[in-house]
C-alpha cells in the first residue's frame, strides 16, 4: 500500500469519526486537511470553511466532504511507484 492509499484511508476514517462526533472534535484533523488542499490548490473555498471555527458544523462537515472529494480527485491522476511515494512525501 503507498501513502496516497494510506491518506485516503485516514480521510475516510476522519469522515467516520466526524459523523459519529462532530466536526469540532476534530480541529487538529480537520486543519490539516484544510491545509494540504490548500498546499494542493484544490477547494480552496471549501478549505477556508471547513478551517472556520465560526461556522455551523454541518457547513463544515460539508466542506469536508468537498475537500476530501477533491483531494482524492487529484491523487487519482498522481504517478505511481516510487515517484508517487516521492509526491506524497514532498507534498505532506
Amino acid at each position: 500500500m503507498n501513502d496516497l492509499t494510506t491518506y485516503d484511508q485516514q480521510l475516510a476514517r476522519l469522515g467516520e469519526a466526524i459523523a459519529a462526533e462532530g466536526v469540532g472534535r476534530f480541529e487538529a484533523e480537520v486543519a490539516a486537511a484544510a491545509a494540504r488542499a490548500r498546499r494542493s490548490n484544490v477547494a480552496h473555498v471549501a478549505a477556508g470553511v471547513l478551517a472556520d471555527r465560526s461556522a455551523p458544523e454541518v457547513v463544515r462537515e460539508r466542506a469536508f466532504a468537498l475537500v476530501c472529494l477533491a483531494l482524492s480527485a487529484i491523487r487519482s491522476f498522481e504517478p505511481t511507484g516510487p515517484v508517487a511515494l516521492t509526491v506524497a512525501r514532498t507534498a505532506a
